[in-house]
């Protein structure tokens, strides 16, 4: 966060600055630093929830973001855009209307289209023009092992290795779902679920299923307890049998 505040300048028309938790209090640290006056909240998953009891409290940690204005932001409006139908929606905008923001919602049929439709919003909250939210998204480039899409005359390899939890999972499950042919997942562990793991593993074979999932291999502790009637899952103990 520092360094991409130091990255903006007196040319610097808008500074989109990604601000993520671990813990309790971090969004409090971080907003005091970057001041925002439009907050974007894509919704409380459930990465990091080993920290807190419950998801709840996670999203009262994410809420943290929702300060009341400083004197010099006073005069302006701010904007908050809110995940319509996501858990604990009707909290976050409590929070963020306490705090004095103008609530825009946003939702989607599934993750992909909430994205979607976030960026026309937030596209046309800046006036631009339609075609201009539409060429943004055509050159849109992934960052480093984030669904990067590679491919060979025969594969279609999608990179997602960046880290794993379980809405990111999901996500990368239902962007398989535009492309033909058959469909095989390489996952690890998802880490820092306490005593949600095991249930959130789980629950990776019910959404891998549903995107009609061919083939899962599997890679540590975690996922070894992982297991399906309907779907075929190969555990490895190594990287290098794997």
């Amino acid at each position: 966060v520092p360094l991409t505040l130091l990255s903006a300048n007196s040319e610097t028309d808008v500074l989109l600055v990604e601000m993520g938790l671990r813990k309790k209090g971090d969004l409090t640290y971080l907003t005091q630093l970057v001041q925002p006056n439009i907050v974007i909240m894509t919704g409380i998953g459930k990465a990091h929830i080993e920290f807190f009891s419950n998801q709840r409290q996670l999203a009262h940690a994410k809420c943290e973001i929702f300060r009341r204005a400083l004197q010099w932001q006073s005069n302006a409006t701010r904007h908050a855009f809110i995940q319509y139908r996501s858990a604990y929606s009707s909290l976050i905008q409590e929070k963020a209307h306490r705090a004095g923001y103008e609530i825009i919602p946003y939702e989607g049929d599934d993750k992909l289209s909430e994205n979607l439709n976030l960026s026309y919003a937030i596209g046309n909250h800046f006036n631009l023009s339609e075609e201009t939210i539409q060429n943004g998204l055509s050159r849109f480039q992934s960052s480093s092992h984030r669904l990067n899409v590679l491919k060979t005359p025969t594969i279609t390899l999608i990179d997602d290795s960046y880290n794993a939890n379980p809405d990111g999972v999901q996500y990368a499950l239902q962007y398989m779902r535009r492309f033909k042919g058959r469909k095989i997942i390489v996952l690890g562990d998802m880490l820092e679920l306490g005593k949600h793991s095991q249930a959130e593993h789980q629950a990776i074979v019910d959404h891998a299923i549903n995107e009609e999932v061919d083939l899962m291999f599997l890679f540590g502790e975690q996922t070894k307890q992982m297991s399906s009637d309907v779907l075929s899952l190969l555990h490895y103990e190594s990287r290098d049998e794997l």
